[in-house]
């Protein structure tokens, strides 16, 4: 690289820095939106979801310190936190986070103690790593991790990464990541497995009769074929 190109490349970082700047004093909001946005493009968590997890967390540790027969747990990611109460079966303690990744969840997991005295566990995760571009060996190890935290007789329900309406190689990550949690749960006793192909269509996108309008996350419908999924015995 020339002295002029450094010259040039070192301008424009100031500039850059001091643009940024100025856009943090005289718009937070803007500011913390593009650097979110940003965040989320290069596979980094964002500020605000960094807030979210650890606010949340907080509040799920405070009831789970308070937990003595927490029925049924439930770890994930949004698909789980915005599932609708009146479709849940029984008693159930939902600690899932909107917008975690399954490697921060596996982290996350061991901090609850109330897994212990739990009737069961119902894990649903790893759309947003593989939306944010993680490997797939690194998702597919979080579940293993997440599976070794849990008590061995301890009944697991072990769900699909759901389809999305997305590029052809993720879906073809997504169901390697699917074939791996089948094996996961062949391998355990009290394991069942949930495939979610009911929600998918022959390309392995999610069916657009499920779409809450964003190609990811499920509308009414889609929650209630879920919820049975789940619910089945």
């Amino acid at each position: 690289m020339t002295a002029r190109a450094l010259r040039v490349g070192l301008v424009m970082f100031v500039v850059g820095g001091l643009a940024a700047s100025l856009l943090l004093i005289l718009s937070p909001a803007l500011y913390l939106t593009l650097t979110d946005g940003l965040a989320w493009r290069i596979g980094l968590k964002s500020v605000a979801q960094h807030r979210l997890e650890k606010t949340l967390t907080g509040v799920q540790l405070h009831i789970d310190r308070m937990q003595s027969a927490p029925g049924a747990v439930w770890f994930g990611d949004s698909h789980l936190q915005h599932f609708p109460p009146a479709l849940q079966d029984g008693i159930v303690t939902n600690f899932a986070i909107g917008g975690e990744t399954a490697i921060d969840l596996a982290a996350r997991m061991p901090r609850y103690t109330s897994i212990r005295n739990a009737r069961a566990v119902v894990l649903l995760s790893g759309r947003n790593d593989l939306q944010q571009g993680l490997p797939v060996t690194a998702i597919t190890q979080a579940f293993t991790r997440m599976l070794g935290e849990l008590p061995a007789n301890l009944p697991v329900t072990l769900v699909d990464v759901p389809p999305a309406r997305e590029a052809a190689d993720k879906v073809a990550q997504r169901r390697a990541i699917n074939a791996h949690l089948q094996q996961l749960c062949a391998a355990r006793a009290a394991c069942r497995h949930v495939p979610l192909d009911l929600l998918a269509d022959a390309e392995g996108q999610l069916q657009a009769q499920y779409d809450a309008g964003d190609g990811i996350h499920l509308n009414a419908e889609g929650y209630r074929v879920l919820s049975g999924l789940i619910h089945a015995r």
